[in-house]
């Protein structure tokens, strides 16, 4: 789980700023303030981590297979302006085992028990590790790239670090190097994807290496573990051919999702000793599945569908995707927008690996009301039963306010929340943490985040018993 973010001279982030981040982080504020952008660094150190090239220093896409574009390094310095420094820090308590982040072949599953009332017993102990940091500073080269100028671990007490001093050699610093000896400088001592020390680094620090290279390995199976669903979702199909495998992931517009649909249900029972045959069953042969009921189950709280059904097509090796309301079935193609747009949140929020970290934005489009309302019991439920972290950039005052709702009723607890609202002045964002207490009361409310209901609702008021006065002196 990650713990804090700090960045500085990140797009529209002008000096530096940092956020702490909880189970559940929520991210308010106007269109264009910022908030997308506050959550981007996770996204292209995930990118970086993951880089054929172990020499880069950020992976910033353009390159065939990149999963996100950033553009060049000038392009999300502060202002353009190269003579700028960026740099990232991340606090992180390891929660993902080794191999098994969404993008690692993690595949699909649903644990059982983690439906309604799955609770702490399913909880992801975090208790008694500790935290750890890394930061990393970053100058731009003259063609637009970007080179390490300082990277490093803080952990288990102790901090260790390697500095660019020359355009060729790097100086290592670390607790076993200290007590006034000369600082070892070498060329091989250039981090690795900007979050691993190289190993002629390692070597260097003797036993201490191993504690460096733990804590960058932990890293980078947090960052390997981080699934990001963007504001767009994929348009619904009218059918779904089986590609015959699990997804390793379900894409930024969750155009995957309906594919995990079908892996959980044709392969985890194969792998269970039925046949794919066999797993369809029931009137209408509709595929039946836990991941399916679980995704079935959201709906109906969410008041956008009574339940979901995978049908195959002939022997096309098809499916549809039918939406059931009542006596009425559909296809999704068929039906409003809400559900296909909910539907890659709710899979993925039960495929990702336990401890796992969900980015979302704007989970709320297409959706009614009650359904954005809804979506804060799914986090707080999900987050509570799978322990997965939700950092979440909303424009939604209803997801906030049950979220509000939620911790009055203690089903979540202050300190497993985060809420921040973005501004921007012109010059720059700027972060406004909001304060929060056991009963969801917000101190130090700012100014114009939601509409004002209360403030029409006078305004409504008051023009009425204006106009009536005006109907009685004419009348």
């Amino acid at each position: 789980m990650f713990t804090k973010l700090g960045l500085r001279n990140f797009k529209a982030w002008r000096g530096t700023h940092e956020a702490r981040l909880r189970p559940i982080t929520l991210v308010l504020g106007v269109n264009s303030a910022g908030k997308t952008s506050l959550l981007q660094p996770l996204l292209l150190l995930q990118q970086t981590a993951a880089s054929p090239d172990r020499r880069s220093a950020l992976d910033l896409g353009g390159q065939p297979g990149a999963r996100l574009h950033f553009g060049t390094m000038i392009d999300v310095l502060s202002g353009h302006d190269p003579s700028q420094t960026l740099a990232f820090e991340l606090g992180f308590v390891p929660t993902v085992q080794a191999g098994r982040g969404v993008d690692a072949g993690a595949g699909v599953g649903v644990e059982a028990g983690n439906g309604a009332g799955g609770g702490a017993a399913g909880e992801v102990e975090r208790a008694g590790q500790d935290e750890s940091l890394f930061r990393a500073a970053y100058g731009a080269t003259e063609d637009g790239g970007a080179v390490v100028l300082c990277a490093g671990f803080t952990t288990k007490g102790k901090t260790y670090e390697v500095e660019r001093v020359t355009d060729e050699a790097y100086a290592l610093t670390a607790p076993p190097l200290s007590g006034g000896a000369p600082a070892v400088v070498s060329p091989d001592f250039a981090p690795e994807r900007s979050i691993a020390f190289s190993p002629e680094a390692l070597a260097a620090l003797g036993a201490e290496g191993a504690v460096v290279r733990d804590a960058a390995l932990a890293l980078r199976n947090e960052l390997s573990a981080v699934a990001y669903l963007g504001p767009l979702r994929e348009f619904p199909a009218r059918s779904h051919a089986w590609q015959g495998h699990a997804p390793e992931r379900l894409g930024s517009k969750g155009e995957f999702a309906v594919q995990a649909l079908l892996a959980e249900a044709l392969l985890m029972g194969a792998e269970g000793g039925a046949s794919a045959e066999q797993a369809v069953r029931g009137e209408g042969e509709v595929l039946r599945s836990a991941l399916l009921e679980q995704v079935s189950r959201w709906l109906v709280v969410m008041g956008v569908a009574d339940g979901l059904e995978l049908v195959p097509q002939g022997a096309s090796g098809s499916y549809a995707v039918v939406v059931v309301r009542g006596k009425e079935r559909a296809n999704l193609a068929d039906v409003g927008f809400g559900v296909s747009q909910v539907l890659p949140i709710l899979v993925l929020a039960h495929v990702v690996p336990r401890g796992a970290t969900i980015l979302l934005e704007q989970p709320e489009i297409h959706l009614h009301p009650l359904a954005q309302s809804a979506l804060a019991n799914l986090l707080v439920e999900v987050s509570l039963s799978r322990g997965v972290q939700f950092l979440v950039e909303t424009h939604s005052e209803h997801l906030f306010r049950r979220l509000q709702s939620l911790l009055a009723e203690a089903a979540i607890q202050p300190d497993q929340c985060a809420l921040h609202v973005v501004t921007h002045d012109g010059e720059g964002a700027a972060l406004h943490p909001l304060e929060v207490d056991a009963y969801g009361r917000v101190t130090r409310w700012p100014a114009r985040l939601f509409g004002d209901a209360v403030g029409e609702a006078e305004r409504q008021l008051r023009w009425m018993v204006r106009r009536k006065q005006e109907e009685r002196g004419r009348g």
